[in-house]
């Protein structure tokens, strides 16, 4: 056993007299106690600091559906009913936790990111998946993913990024909402830097790390798409007027200016030029009639005016391009069936092949590409220190992107279906899914130098863990590393499913045995979110869980161990979440863990390893279960049991009402002596001598431990709590008695 890994809840104390009050303050880490040190559990934390106003209601959200609740929390998300995408950006805190919860201090990364560098970072305080933490690989630095936006702002987590604006995105509905999605780094000294990315459009990126080669690797989402609305009933058109009245459950929700429009009695090529409220619109034409049959807004496309092209040109001119991208599909005469290659001005783009005749009166149409997506979202990489630039005007046209995606070509690109970047359903013998979702990754590692990646969400797809190969090539067995991908290699890389993890485990499968007819045999779906490798061969999972449906694993933690001989991956057993005890929160209700999310381990050095982690929720929950106060939890497990321990998971921490905890890590390191100096050189003790005296008890307590002699070391602990209960008040203030005995004692009880 290590004393290392027993002492550094006393270690986390060391600082806790200056920093608690002092780590809130601006500019104080450069010139003060560390913000973190060795033994820390850092979590994630995010606090709601919305008020009523923060959503006007009545009023009306970016989707330009009417609200249904103001900004209180936490009837706010009940908005998340009229608008899919609701979120609300709150800030990101840090607390530095001991192993057994105790809370030494905060570190308030919005606050100290902006006094730093002047710069707004935010997370959406519903989206479970962010904030998820990760160690850079000299273990002094944090890295975590945030938004390049104010804190209370709406729909962030499913705005647009510069170079990647999606105008099918209804967020889009009351004006173009882009923000860049930016990786934090937080140094153990406080320092702070923000490199900003074009990545992951119109969703959220979810954990990124740090490799070795310098470059950051992301895991996350992109595309928020819009859907073509058919109104059905409700739709009032005047002759002769540009007007368009809409009543009963028809409403402009999720509609934008540039949207198509068209049905009887409206003219070719009309689209919304304005929006009013939730029943009135203007379209680009007069209609010609009173209103009959079905109206389609196009919410995939959108109209372009003005425009002017030759026979043979590739140069296309607009009336305005601003809601253009590459990759867009054109439709129209001597258009359709090609793409815009690039944009560029406010006024041209360059079209993939050359126009095959003169333009006419007719409408041109440019639609959002699935494929335009898939290259934006998946595992992205990007070298530290050179960010994606956010462009000028609309953030488009100059914008300029670093970041890559990582992942070779499946599919063809411009297809509905099967264009991935990395995984695709067919390298398993399945049907190729809707482009892009294939790759909805989560969480994220690097264990010695290889990256592994989880999908556990979404209605398509694969829900397990993947390894990414650079070479492109088959999944690289333990004891070999794959290797980092780089810039220039990214887009050959391959990424594959570990073996033994069950291929049937996919979205489609998800409650299909109450689907008519019933799937049979009953396939078990996995939702994998975090991971963390104990050693080459034994690999533990956060499984999210997913209640309600009958074929979903069970939430909680999974313990996978390789097997040489059949070359496989092997489930061993789960610790369930649902063994967690429930819990109350005033104003919520009670709530029950569902399952896990982002996690960390500790290798106590004595055949155990500690996980902790964050849980799901499930229960009396709020309208986005992702804003529940949930809870930390950990659990220690025998490397070399393959059957379930006895030992449940005990609680470390449970979010507050109005917070939610997101990202867990452990900074490795820390020594009962090393606690003793530090907490002299704080003054804490004031006599060198007894300093050593202690010390030299600590030194003993762990020669003997690693030794074996557990008598031995217990008994050098004893003496050293004999020492503390005699100059405790006298050389020792009451803190760094307590510090320390705490630490003795839990020491002395690991050994038993």
């Amino acid at each position: 056993m290590k004393i290392r890994n027993v002492i550094t809840d006393a270690r986390r104390g060391v600082v806790a007299a200056a920093c608690v009050t002092l780590c809130s303050a601006p500019g104080i880490f450069a010139q003060n106690p560390p913000a973190f040190a060795p033994g820390d559990i850092l979590v994630s934390r995010t606090t709601y600091t919305g008020t009523a106003s923060t959503v006007t209601f009545p009023g009306f959200l970016p989707n330009n559906a009417a609200s249904v609740a103001d900004g209180s929390f936490p009837n706010v998300f009940n908005n998340e009913t009229p608008d899919g995408s609701f979120g609300v950006t709150s800030p990101i805190y840090i607390d530095r936790r001991t192993i057994t919860g105790g809370l030494i201090g905060t570190i308030p990364v919005t606050s100290v990111v902006f006094n730093q560098l002047q710069t707004n970072v935010a997370t959406s305080f519903p989206s479970k998946s962010e904030v998820g933490l990760s160690l850079t690989p000299d273990a002094n630095g944090v890295t975590f993913m945030a938004y390049g936006a104010p804190t209370n702002a709406l729909d962030v987590s499913n705005s647009n990024t510069p170079g990647h604006v999606d105008i099918t995105n209804p967020v889009n509905g009351r004006g173009i909402l882009i923000y860049q999605r930016d990786i934090i780094e937080l140094s153990a000294t406080g320092a702070t830097q923000v490199t900003t990315t074009n990545t992951y459009s119109g969703n959220n990126g979810r954990n990124v790390v740090l490799g070795s080669n310098g470059n950051y690797f992301l895991a996350g989402n992109a595309g928020n798409n819009g859907k073509s609305v058919t109104f059905k009933s409700g739709v009032s058109l005047t002759s002769g007027s540009a007007a368009v009245s809409l009543s009963g459950t028809s409403t402009t929700a999720n509609l934008f200016v540039g949207t198509p429009f068209s049905g009887s009695h409206v003219p070719p090529g009309a689209y919304i030029t304005g929006i009013a409220d939730a029943t009135h619109f203007t379209i680009s034409a007069a209609a010609t009639g009173t209103a009959s049959g079905n109206y389609v807004a196009n919410a995939g496309a959108v109209q372009l005016t003005s425009v002017s092209f030759a026979s043979g040109d590739t140069t296309i001119t607009v009336g305005d391009t601003s809601k253009l991208v590459p990759g867009m599909p054109l439709t129209g005469t001597a258009l359709t069936g090609t793409y815009i290659q690039s944009v560029t001005d406010a006024t041209h783009f360059v079209a993939s092949a050359a126009a095959t005749a003169n333009p006419d009166a007719a409408g041109y149409i440019a639609s959002v590409s699935n494929s335009m997506l898939s290259d934006n979202t998946g595992v992205q990489t990007i070298q530290k220190h050179v960010s994606d630039t956010t462009g000028t005007g609309t953030g488009i046209l100059d914008a300029i992107t670093h970041s890559t995606v990582t992942g070779k070509v499946n599919g063809t690109y411009g297809s509905a279906t099967g264009y991935q970047r990395g995984f695709s359903m067919a390298q398993i013998g399945a049907a190729v899914d809707k482009s892009g979702k294939d790759d909805n990754f989560r969480g994220i590692v690097s264990y010695k130098d290889t990256l592994y990646v989880t999908k556990g969400s979404g209605g398509n797809g694969l829900d397990a863990v993947y390894q990414v190969n650079p070479s492109g090539g088959a999944y690289v067995p333990p004891g070999s590393s794959a290797g980092l991908p780089t810039s220039a290699d990214a887009s050959a890389a391959s990424i594959n499913p570990i073996p033994g993890w069950p291929l049937t485990s996919t979205g489609a499968n998800e409650g299909c045995d109450t689907a008519k007819p019933p799937c049979s045999p009953v396939p078990t779906v996995y939702h994998p979110f975090g991971i963390w490798f104990a050693n080459d061969t034994t690999l533990y999972v956060a499984d999210e869980g997913l209640p309600g449906v009958n074929n979903a694993a069970p939430g909680g933690l999974e313990k996978w161990m390789y097997n040489a001989g059949t070359a496989q991956w092997e489930l061993k057993y789960t610790i369930p979440a649902s063994n967690i005890p429930s819990y109350a929160i005033n104003g919520i209700g009670t709530l029950q863990a569902a399952g896990l999310r982002n996690m960390t381990g500790i290798n106590n050095g004595d055949g155990t390893v500690t996980i902790l982690a964050v849980t799901s929720t499930t229960g009396q929950t709020l309208n986005d279960e992702g804003a529940d106060p949930n809870q930390l939890v950990s659990v220690t497990d025998s490397l070399a049991a393959t059957s379930q321990p006895a030992e449940p998971f005990s609680v470390v921490a449970t979010a507050a009402y109005g917070d939610a905890l997101r990202g867990v890590v452990y900074v490795p390191g820390g020594t009962l002596s090393s606690l003793v100096d530090e907490l002299l050189a704080a003054g804490m003790i004031d006599n060198a001598g007894i300093a050593n005296s202690l010390t030299s008890k600590s030194d003993a307590a762990a020669s003997q431990a690693a030794r074996g002699n557990t008598n031995a070391a217990r008994n050098q602990l004893n003496a050293f709590i004999n020492e503390l209960n005699a100059q405790a008040g006298k050389h020792l203030t009451q803190q760094a008695y307590q510090l320390l005995d705490a630490a003795a004692l839990y020491y002395i009880n690991r050994l038993s």
